[in-house]
């Protein structure tokens, strides 16, 4: 399937409304004929799939699906599928460094010996990153490096591949026929749960995925022989013991044998992912003994932080359920354990102050063990603190105070308050029951009004009729009040938080710069000049860029975590067509922040609601077609529902 081709049934697939043909040219950059070019060539082969209307297209999903399924079975055809293919086939059917033929390959591919060529150029610098060599001589190949080496490229390719598709133990098993994945997985929740230890669902994935390849190496006989410490592992008595139960399962179902190495590593795995069941049992101190001094000191450093910038109270719970994954995620990191995450994008496009909480504490560890934490682990530190973020760090709504119009009859007004109360709970505040409007019309705090007597709705345009003679209302027309009420005070609220820390001077469209340095720099030139920051601040900025990029989606929020600016402000910057911002990366809105100790908290609120709008394809474009710094302010507003 050609490349391009690809990408635009994907992009079509992932969306679920009309996509426009501009907005697929942006996206696969090609220009629009091409794209009219690629969907009629889809459609003639597949009739039908790619609807074509005056709103954009459309997929039928279905023959997506039927599509994918066709060409999944078939020769790789773009470049990266070939890298792919020939890495696989390296691992797959390598012999003691037998060479393997390029004409063979190409033959086998349907390409030319150039093609080949080409694509094991790209092979050898993947290999450069994880240690091994890729020798070529004359028209051959073959691969020189240790089997460890070996096994984190596979695992590297494999969880690539699956993670595009969906991170599970179907994907698994698909890539590995000859190994009962699913038996697997019990064998090692069994013997886990036996010493009142688990692994949670999303490592799990990640450990069998490890497990299965190891399996399958071992099975080629190509087992690890580096020299390891064993008794570096002994003191996690427990682990030791569950990986030699796992081991030997293992060992009588496929016939390999753990040599001291395999085990070790195999032991290394589980320290790395293993999370106590009776953590509520257990004090501080014992969890002190297990991970350490140091680990301890670190977790107390993050906490000490992260509770001040995020106004986090930690729970002892929580405490030691978190002093556990960082000690885990130590164990990872020392020992080259990468670990996918399928939520990555989800959490950091949809939950994009949690995931900058989670990269400030990466940070932390980063300067504490100089260890650098990928976005994938990034965002499994995310998780841990969803629960912990206070509903405060997004937009902090008032409850609309209401008066509720009823007669006082035996129970009924008591009733009528009490469901009301429940269903708006935190929304709504009854501040009084009256026996008419005239107690409650001077009274400019109170904006709904409840009423079961009818009021002229030009001069009560903030009152809802309810019946008289039922308990429960008709919520529809107050759910429809309240939600106007809401996005309208959320639109104050944005308007005057980004007044705040905008300035018209500036606001600039399409400046003359290329990439993400080079637009970073722009940008603080005039902060520097309009004394928002000093000529340091942008060490900071960078700083933070190089721990996870600030692109999220086709916006890019570059700042700094040292909160060192004179005073609060935002450098915006919009384009009409994408501009590279990373490798894989293009945008057309970047907001460089200058943050003062004073503005951490408006900084929090300001970037996660522009994070979350801007990541709207429709709202983004909106937005990035603001000729003037009046229209920019209107148009983030009304992008607001």
């Amino acid at each position: 399937m050609a490349k391009e081709t690809d990408l635009l049934i994907n992009y079509l697939y992932k969306s679920k409304d009309y996509v426009t043909a501009a907005e697929l040219s942006e996206e696969l950059d090609v220009s629009v004929r091409s794209i009219k070019k690629l969907v009629a060539a889809i459609n003639a082969t597949d009739a039908g799939m790619i609807e074509s209307t005056s709103k954009g297209y459309k997929i039928n999903r279905e023959l997506a699906i039927q599509y994918s399924q066709r060409y999944n079975d078939s020769l790789p055809q773009s470049s990266e599928d070939r890298t792919n293919y020939i890495i696989k086939k390296l691992f797959k059917e390598e012999k003691d460094n037998e060479p393997f033929d390029i004409y063979d390959i190409a033959d086998e591919l349907y390409v030319s010996y150039s093609t080949v060529k080409r694509d094991l150029a790209t092979i050898k610098t993947m290999f450069d990153e994880f240690g091994l060599r890729l020798v070529i001589k004359g028209d051959t190949f073959f691969v020189q490096g240790s089997e460890s080496s070996r096994r984190k490229l596979i695992n590297a390719l494999y969880s690539n591949e699956i993670t595009k598709s969906n991170l599970n133990l179907a994907a698994i098993q698909d890539e590995f026929e000859n190994f009962d994945v699913v038996w697997i997985k019990d064998v090692v929740v069994e013997h886990c749960s036996k010493y009142h230890y688990y692994i949670n669902g999303l490592l799990l994935i990640n450990v069998i995925l490890e497990i299965v390849i190891s399996l399958d190496r071992m099975k080629k006989n190509q087992l690890r022989n580096e020299e390891v410490h064993y008794e570096e592992v002994m003191i996690r008595a427990h682990e030791c013991t569950i990986a030699r139960e796992i081991a030997h399962e293992f060992e009588k179902k496929y016939g390999v044998i753990y040599n001291g190495t395999e085990l070790y590593m195999l032991t290394v795995l589980l320290i790395g992912s293993l999370i106590r069941i009776d953590l509520e049992q257990i004090t501080f101190e014992e969890v002190r003994e297990i991970i350490g001094n140091d680990c301890v000191q670190l977790v107390e450093n993050i906490f000490n932080q992260i509770s001040v910038e995020y106004k986090l109270q930690i729970e002892d719970k929580f405490r030691k359920v978190f002093s556990f994954h960082v000690s885990n995620l130590m164990h990872r990191l020392s020992n080259g354990i990468v670990y996918k995450n399928p939520l990555l994008e989800s959490i950091r496009n949809g939950c994009p102050l949690l995931f900058e909480c989670a990269v400030s504490i990466a940070d932390i560890i980063h300067k504490y063990t100089d260890y650098y934490i990928s976005d994938d682990e990034v965002a499994y530190i995310a998780i841990h603190f969803g629960n912990m973020m206070e509903s405060n760090t997004s937009v902090s709504l008032e409850k609309i105070k209401t008066a509720l119009i009823v007669p006082k009859y035996h129970y009924f007004n008591e009733t009528v308050i009490k469901n009301l109360e429940k269903r708006y709970e935190g929304r709504i505040d009854i501040v009084g029951i009256y026996e008419n409007v005239d107690a409650i019309s001077q009274d400019p705090s109170i904006k709904m009004i409840l009423s079961t007597i009818p009021l002229n709705r030009y001069d009560y345009p903030n009152a809802i009729q309810i019946n008289s003679f039922s308990y429960k209302p008709d919520y529809s027309h107050i759910d429809a009040f309240i939600e106007d009420f809401e996005t309208k005070l959320k639109k104050e609220i944005i308007f005057n938080q980004l007044l705040t820390m905008t300035d018209r001077n500036l606001f600039y469209r399409n400046i003359p710069v290329k990439g993400k340095t080079e637009i970073i720099e722009f940008l603080n030139k005039d902060l520097v000049d309009f004394n928002f920051v000093d000529e340091t601040y942008i060490e900071g900025v960078k700083e933070r860029e190089e721990l996870s990029s600030t692109a999220f989606s086709m916006v890019a929020i570059p700042h700094s975590f040292r909160f060192d600016a004179k005073k609060t402000g935002v450098s915006v910057v919009l384009f009409d067509k994408p501009v590279e911002w990373d490798e894989d990366t293009r945008v057309k809105a970047v907001l460089l922040f200058a943050i003062a100790p004073n503005g951490i908290q408006l900084f929090h609120n300001v970037f996660d609601n522009l994070v979350v709008l801007l990541t709207s394809r429709k709202n983004l474009d909106a937005v990035a077609q603001s000729k003037t710094y009046e229209e920019f302010l209107q148009n983030m507003v009304d992008c607001i529902e």
